[in-house]
């Protein structure tokens, strides 16, 4: 079985970053997919030597993983809408006042090793992509170029 930008690897790319974060704000959560999801992004991502200091280093050091994120982001915001509320409605995250909060994964380490290569991949990336949307969310849709 081929899984490629779906709601269950949605579901994982959300899952896997908030058991890092533990909370954040709903709109940073809400650029994961429109990073995950684009294939550049994801393998310099989840390159083992690959350590993302912060969005601003980023943006100077490969600024083509984050050229096209307006349009990703509104490519992919009925995707990412879909999967919180899955999240929310299986009882992984909790919403209040704007920010999310970890509660339980869905998915076990066994799960994920059952899920391919690409889940591989998005769970290799999730410390620099946790690094990544460390800023204050305003600040980080500014220096993507997102305009809301």
């Amino acid at each position: 079985m081929s899984l490629y930008n779906n709601e269950l690897l949605g579901i994982l790319v959300f899952q896997e970053f908030m058991y890092i974060k533990k909370e954040t704000e709903l709109s940073s959560l809400m650029l994961l997919l429109p990073i995950v999801f684009h294939q550049k992004s994801l393998s310099y991502l989840s390159n083992q030597k690959t350590k993302v200091i912060s969005i601003q280093n980023l943006i100077l050091t490969k600024p083509e993983i984050l050229v096209s994120l307006n349009k990703r982001y509104y490519n992919f915001l009925s995707n990412s809408i879909n999967c919180l509320s899955l999240c929310l409605d299986n009882g992984l995250f909790e919403l209040k006042d704007g920010n999310v909060f970890f509660l339980k994964r869905m998915f076990n380490e066994n799960d994920l090793l059952n899920l391919g290569k690409r889940a591989s991949k998005i769970q290799a990336s999730m410390m620099n992509l946790v690094s990544l949307l460390s800023s204050d969310s305003s600040q980080l849709y500014e220096l993507c170029g997102v305009e809301l």
